[in-house]
Order: structure tokens, then C-alpha cells, then sequence
């Protein structure tokens, strides 16, 4: 694959409704995307996560490196997604969303040229587990997420936590009398319990709920030992996300935090192979870790599919798109808590003519 041509466009979804969670309220995400061309004439699109992100990324930034560092790539042979991916953290070192985007775009490509799907440069693709995830809602509202989500064979759950402990406390036994005892229960905190006391405090008040972990329980300017602390007190462990992006994060997180699982999010490590690195780093550490997700639309979706079919994760967000009100936010059908990773050429998405509507202004 040789580049021709790397263009940027900004990229806004809707929400169909808020999505609420410790100290954020979401209507509506400012992304960007990137269209990539080789000389052959194959066309791959690539999406930038960057909303409400805690290194300060932001549309305008993201948009703003990806110009900066297109020229660099013009007429650059990509035989393997290592050449792009030891590259791209060089030229983008705190440019994670715009990273991540170009080397969606790479692969998308790449996998069109070669005729097969992205899936084939990390493995052999399986089905990739999906959970449900249940924002700061209502009794009413997260009723109506369970019963879709049940009806979908789903057996993981996420609820979000770290704003008021009685109410979530009740939400969480409505979600374990759901779901009953044998499925995977966990809380997303978003840093929201501020101490370590706070938090347990709180994941005290939630024992009776047989939580598998805990996400991100507290501020991302704790410190190794705090996390420590609080898995040793409540023996429930620990999964940091915003703590961690990239491979290099991970020996200190689990050799001085006792961290045992992450939330690997294509936008933080800086695409797929961003996250293969860090799923390699993590298994090294003998650590597990999840997909997460930013609410991406199909092109977040579909890399991180690829991505999750060849990787050991636990579970994955990969039906965040639901929450998006846009024709260009789609993913396969969840069947069985399962979704396919697709085998056609690139990303394997349909409806490219959606993205192709980004650029014709």
C-alpha cells in the first residue's frame, strides 16, 4: 500500500438520548474523520474519538495534528501495519484520537488492497463477547436497556456509579435481579469517587451485588498505591481505563498497583495496533483487559471488532454505536452475547458512500 492522498473532516454525532455518567453529560460527540487513498486507487476511512477526554484532546486538535503530520505519509509504502504503527506514536506522541484514526484508515486500506480482512494480520477472528452498559438512568429506563440486552443473549453488564451511592446501590440489585447471579456484573466509577476511603465506602455498601471488578474507581492522579490499597481492602479488582492509554503504562500499573485488568480503548492506545501492543504488554504482565469504546460509530466499531476477534478479551463495548442517532453509526447484530467480526476486505463495513458524504463539501 503506498499513500496518495490523507484528507481530515469534522465529524458530529447526535445522541438519541443524554448519556450520563460520574460528572459528564453526553448529547452529542465531536469527532473527526479521516479518508485515506492509496495509489492504487483503494479508499479506507478512519475515526477520531475525542470528546470529553482527560489528556485535553479535542475536534479541533485532532483535526489540527492530522494535518500537521499528513504530508509525512504522502507516497510512504505500508507493507504491515508495524511500519505505520511504530511510526505513528513518534509523529503523535499526545495525539492519541488523531493516531487512531489514520491507522484505521491504514488498515482499512491495507486490508482492501490485500483482499482480506484486518482480522488476518493478528490471528484467527472468533466471536467477540459484548456487554451491556447502563448509564446514570432511571429504574424505568434501565428496565427497557436489560430487556434489550437479555433478548440479545448478553451475560456482562456495566453499570455507572460515583455520584450518589444509595440510588446506584439500588439500581445494581434491580440489574443483579435481572440478570440473576451467574452473569458478570461490574461498576464504571469514571474516577468518581475522589478518595480512597470514598471508595470503600461505597463498594462496602455494593458487596451484596457480587461485582466482578471495578472500573476506574478513582482520579487518574492517584497513584499506583492508592489503587493498591483499595483492592487489598476490598479484595474486588481493580480495571483502570483513564489511567492507562498506551503498552508503556501498563508495568507500573501492575507492579505497583496490583492492577490485574484494563480497559483497552482503540482512541487511547491509538488504533489497533495501539491496542495490540498494549494487549501484548498486559499478557506479558499476566493481566487481562476488555475492549472499551468513545460511542464510536461503524468505523470505531468495526476496528475494535477486528481487533477484539484476534485478542484474549474479557468482554467489549462493542454496541455503543445504539446510543448514536446517524446513519454512519451501525455495527453487526448482537446474537447469542456474540457479535461476528466481518470477512470482507478491510474493515468490512457497508455503506461507504456514508463517509464518502463527509468530504463532498
Amino acid at each position: 500500500m503506498k499513500v496518495h492522498s490523507i484528507d481530515v473532516s469534522p465529524l458530529t454525532y447526535k445522541l438519541k438520548h443524554p448519556f450520563v455518567f460520574s460528572g459528564v453529560r453526553l448529547e452529542q460527540l465531536e469527532y473527526a474523520i479521516i479518508r485515506v487513498q492509496s495509489e492504487a486507487g483503494a479508499i479506507g476511512y478512519g475515526e477520531c474519538p475525542a470528546y470529553w477526554e482527560p489528556r485535553g484532546e479535542t475536534q479541533a486538535s485532532t483535526i489540527t495534528a492530522v494535518k500537521h503530520v499528513k504530508e509525512m505519509f504522502i507516497e510512504k509504502e505500508f507493507l504491515s501495519p508495524e511500519r505505520w504503527g511504530e511510526t505513528l506514536p513518534k509523529l503523535l506522541p499526545n495525539a492519541y484520537a488523531a493516531a487512531c484514526g489514520l491507522d484505521i484508515a491504514f488498515h482499512d486500506v491495507l486490508g482492501q488492497e490485500e483482499g482480506k480482512p484486518v482480522s488476518t494480520h493478528y490471528g484467527v477472528a472468533k466471536p467477540v463477547p459484548v456487554e451491556a452498559a447502563i448509564p446514570m438512568v432511571t429504574e424505568q429506563e434501565t428496565e427497557v436497556l436489560l430487556v434489550e440486552a437479555m433478548a440479545q443473549g448478553i451475560t456482562t453488564y456495566k453499570v455507572k456509579v460515583g455520584i450518589d451511592t444509595e440510588r446506584e446501590y439500588r439500581l445494581l440489585q434491580q440489574v443483579r435481579s435481572a440478570i440473576g447471579q451467574d452473569a458478570t456484573l461490574f461498576v464504571d466509577v469514571n474516577q468518581g469517587w475522589k478518595t480512597v476511603d470514598a471508595a470503600k465506602r461505597a463498594l462496602e455498601r455494593f458487596s451484596a451485588v457480587s461485582l466482578a471488578w471495578v472500573e476506574q474507581p478513582l482520579p487518574t492522579s492517584s497513584s499506583n498505591e492508592n489503587f493498591r490499597e483499595l483492592f487489598e481492602a476490598t479484595n474486588i479488582p481493580v480495571m483502570l481505563d483513564e489511567s492507562t492509554y498506551v503498552a508503556a503504562d501498563v508495568d507500573a500499573a501492575v507492579q505497583q498497583g496490583g492492577v490485574k485488568l484494563f480497559n483497552i480503548k482503540l482512541a487511547k492506545a491509538g488504533g489497533i495496533w495501539g491496542a495490540h501492543a498494549f494487549a501484548r504488554k498486559a499478557a506479558l504482565n499476566d493481566a487481562q483487559y476488555m475492549l472499551g469504546s468513545m460511542i464510536e460509530g461503524a468505523l470505531g466499531t468495526y476496528a475494535g471488532l477486528h481487533f477484539a476477534a484476534t485478542h484474549n478479551v474479557r468482554t467489549t463495548a462493542s454496541n455503543a454505536f445504539t446510543f448514536i442517532d446517524d446513519e454512519k453509526a451501525f455495527g453487526p447484530t448482537v446474537k447469542d452475547g456474540f457479535m461476528e467480526v466481518p470477512t470482507r476486505p478491510g474493515l468490512g463495513y457497508e455503506y461507504p458512500q456514508r463517509f464518502a458524504a463527509c468530504f463532498s463539501v
